[in-house]
């Protein structure tokens, strides 16, 4: 059961890597609350993963498919918006992070949903 989420952590480590020399590149600080947007992915998409794996009925899956998929984007953009209220110096990292991050982890979800499903 935990090896299953060894390819989304791999993932979310490379991500960061990836989004750590980016930052490097453009010259940005790289605040450890970056890090936090990848646990916060990880971990909901971790359980996002585990329920709708557990319901191989279609219909089941397509109602808890689009149930989750509407309750993170809404969760994750207030999570987005309170950050940038409350801390507007680091609006713009933050943000770039954010979507990129949600936007990643979405299309990880979807590949690897696709491929359990083709089984």
């Amino acid at each position: 059961m935990i090896t299953r989420f060894i390819p989304l952590f791999l993932f979310a480590v490379v991500m960061l890597g990836i989004n750590y020399l980016t930052f490097e590149i453009i010259s940005w600080e790289f605040r450890w609350v970056v890090t936090l947007i990848y646990a916060y992915m990880f971990l909901f998409s971790s359980f996002f993963e585990h329920v709708l794996m557990q319901s191989i009925e279609a219909k089941s899956f397509v109602n808890k498919y689009m149930a989750f998929s509407g309750g993170k984007m809404i969760l994750s953009l207030f999570v987005l918006l309170g950050y940038v209220y409350f801390n507007r110096d680091y609006m713009k990292p933050f943000a770039l992070s954010f979507l990129w991050v949600y936007f990643s982890f979405t299309t990880f979800e979807i590949i690897r949903l696709l491929r359990f499903f083709k089984k």
